[in-house]
């Protein structure tokens, strides 16, 4: 019967204890609601924090009686402002984004367990401040010196030393340095960072300065460690976890490559996985070579067809200027701002010949069965002065030019693979296989309209189109390719795209 009775009792305790927290409750959404119409309640011995509208908190110890006193004094202040003398004009005292301190009066001791059964259920609030990097990521301080302290450490972390951010902070400049063939010009953080001041829950404050740091350079990672020992130092823990100057300052922002250090203590090791940008700009100079152009200058004491070089050309040379963009330590952009020629080009000077040469040619018979009878003349330069070279290893002409009808060179044989060389300098225009009797052949461009043509060689030719060939160099081999009766190299000389009688040039 005792344990019945007990048992009511304690169920009319519950009761009433879920009605009075009801009834709190409904006091402060009578408050909420009312807000707009500037109703606060007296009450006292408890301080409701809110944020907005929203209850964030209780206080009932000594900072309790400062915020209402700072609110009194604000009030005061107001009214001052507004000439209002009325001492029973009610003015709100809620602040936007600050807590609002609201008062309440306990005249019933039956109420005192629900309000310490509230306050146990209700956050206790701190004052600090709140770090916000991008609108997006948010740590909650208790100063603004650890911002200013965990700023300095960034920026650190990326300077050779801390004069140069001691001179810009008393300059307001930054002072250029060079790290290998890096002209660093700047630094910065790129990131929307804003403090501002409120309060949060005690719990998530953040304790120290490394800590910060730490967050702000590793999302949701947690610290991993190696220890110092007999064998194990701080430069070996950087190499062995692949750390370099400005990871490992991050991690461990007090310490040096020299910082004295004991057996035990331990060094973070994590790697980067910043919330922070930290934006370096370099300048790197490279140089380039110019490549000089090639002119002809006409000598008319030469024969159409004949060059000598005048003046050798000579590259010259440029220093192109490229600045760069780095985001923790990687490039992320690359622009040329200057380029400047510090050493012009020297042109290459050929000099071409103008003169002319006249050829008269008499065939007696037709066919393969023909006397040749082979006169020139020329009015500024005989035929030893044609500058032109004999393009075969070998000396015996099987065919002379109009041997027969449509033959417009000279056949010469030496043996088959025999060497075939430039007749003169000049450029290649043509190098392979012709579809029309030349087997694999090569052309090569002398200027001023001529040419000269090396037909029937015994495989693709060694050189190729674009190239420029030295008179003497080696540019095929004797064969029998195309419609031929044996190994032999059939050479021609072109002018303005007409084949000539060739010995006036190689004779």
């Amino acid at each position: 019967m005792q344990t019945s009775d007990k048992n009511k009792i304690n169920a009319k305790l519950l009761i009433s204890k879920i009605a009075l927290f009801a009834f709190v409750l409904l006091l402060l959404f009578t408050y909420s609601s009312q807000e707009s119409n500037n109703q606060n309640f007296e009450l006292n011995q408890a301080a409701f924090l809110y944020e907005g509208n929203e209850l964030v908190g209780v206080n009932t110890d000594d900072r309790a009686l400062e915020l209402e006193a700072a609110q009194k004094n604000k009030a005061a202040e107001v009214k001052a402002a507004a000439g209002v003398t009325d001492p029973d004009t009610a003015l709100s005292t809620k602040v936007i984004n600050t807590p609002s301190l609201i008062k309440f009066n306990l005249t019933d001791e039956e109420q005192v367990e629900l309000i310490d059964y509230a306050k146990q259920q209700t956050k206790v609030l701190e004052q600090g401040y709140t770090l916000t990097v991008d609108d997006k990521y948010k740590y909650y301080i208790k100063d603004k010196e650890t911002v200013e302290w965990t700023i300095e450490k960034i920026l650190l972390a990326y300077l050779p030393d801390k004069s140069y951010l001691d001179y810009y902070q008393s300059t307001g400049k930054f002072k250029t340095y060079t790290q290998g063939d890096k002209k660093f010009t700047g630094i910065s953080i790129n990131n929307d960072i804003k403090v501002t001041e409120g309060y949060s829950t005690g719990s998530l404050y953040i304790e120290n300065q490394e800590d910060l740091l730490f967050n702000l350079f590793h999302k949701d990672q947690n610290k991993t460690y190696d220890i110092i020992s007999d064998s194990a130092s701080i430069k070996s823990i950087k190499n062995d976890n692949d750390m370099n100057d400005t990871v490992f300052k991050i991690n461990n922002p007090n310490l040096a490559d020299n910082t004295v250090t004991y057996n035990g203590q331990q060094i973070i090791t994590n790697d980067l996985d910043p919330v922070i940008e930290a934006v370096q700009t370099f300048e790197t100079v490279e140089s380039e070579t110019i490549d000089f152009d090639t002119v002809q200058e006409v000598d008319e004491s030469m024969l159409t067809g004949q060059f000598e070089v005048k003046t050798e050309g000579e590259e010259g040379k440029k220093e192109i200027t490229y600045e760069n963009k780095m985001v923790n330590g990687e490039v992320v952009s690359t622009e040329k701002v200057n380029e400047e020629v510090t050493e012009k080009p020297v042109h290459k000077v050929i000099l071409v010949g103008d003169g002319q040469v006249t050829n008269s040619v008499t065939v007696n018979g037709s066919g393969t069965s023909s006397t040749d009878s082979t006169s020139f003349s020329n009015s500024n330069a005989s035929a030893s002065a044609s500058g032109f070279i004999w393009p075969s290893s070998g000396t015996r002409v099987t065919c002379q030019y109009g041997c027969y009808s449509g033959h417009v060179g000279i056949d010469i044989q030496s043996y088959y693979g025999g060497p075939i060389y430039a007749a003169k300098d000049g450029m290649v225009v043509t190098s392979g296989w012709s579809n029309y009797g030349y087997g694999y052949h090569v052309v090569i461009d002398h200027g001023n309209g001529v040419k000269t043509l090396y037909a029937h060689q015994n495989q693709p030719p060694p050189v190729s189109v674009g190239q420029y060939v030295s008179q003497g160099q080696m540019i095929g081999y004797e064969g029998a390719t195309g419609n031929v009766t044996g190994e032999h190299l059939h050479f021609e000389v072109q002018i303005n795209g007409t084949a000539v009688n060739p010995y006036p040039y190689i004779a």
